[in-house]
């Protein structure tokens, strides 16, 4: 009997600092870039909150949480409102800047493999992975959830 190969619908992300892989079921939109109002009591990587869909979101840099330096903002950019993975959390949505636009990905075991680009105990970074020969980070959203914990 021949062996399925189960798929993940994803989408690649880019951000400053590569290109984030994340499946679908994590992303509830991708949106034009609008300025967040800005917060005075928060963590370096959050950049404001948004107002989406009658909602306060934090707008957070991926970048600045992963230790590297905010990326230019422009207005032509998107924003990748995520899904939050815990029940318990303050904030149901997190928002990240976008360097690009997203694509689409199926992902299965030929196409995405571990990479050696490891040795990083960054906590926002679960994983790096090679998906069709192009570095790809797998965020740790319980840990971006983590930093704006203690955030109102």
């Amino acid at each position: 009997m021949a062996e399925s190969s189960i798929k993940v619908a994803s989408q690649i992300i880019p951000i400053g600092m590569g290109q984030l892989v994340l499946p679908n079921t994590a992303i509830a939109e991708i949106t034009n870039y609008t300025d967040a109002l800005p917060v005075d009591n928060g963590p370096e990587c959050l950049l404001g909150i948004l107002d989406w869909r009658g909602r306060s979101v934090p707008l957070v840099s991926f970048e600045v949480a992963a230790g590297d330096t905010l990326p230019e903002i422009a207005s032509n950019q998107s924003i990748a409102v995520l899904n939050t993975i815990n029940s318990d959390a303050k904030h149901n949505f997190i928002a990240i800047i976008t360097q690009g636009i997203p694509h689409l990905a199926q992902l299965d075991k030929s196409t995405i493999q571990a990479s050696d680009n490891g040795g990083d105990d960054n906590p926002v970074i679960l994983s790096y992975v090679t998906i069709n020969n192009e570095s790809c980070i797998i965020p740790n959203l319980d840990a971006l959830e983590t930093i704006l914990a203690d955030f109102d």
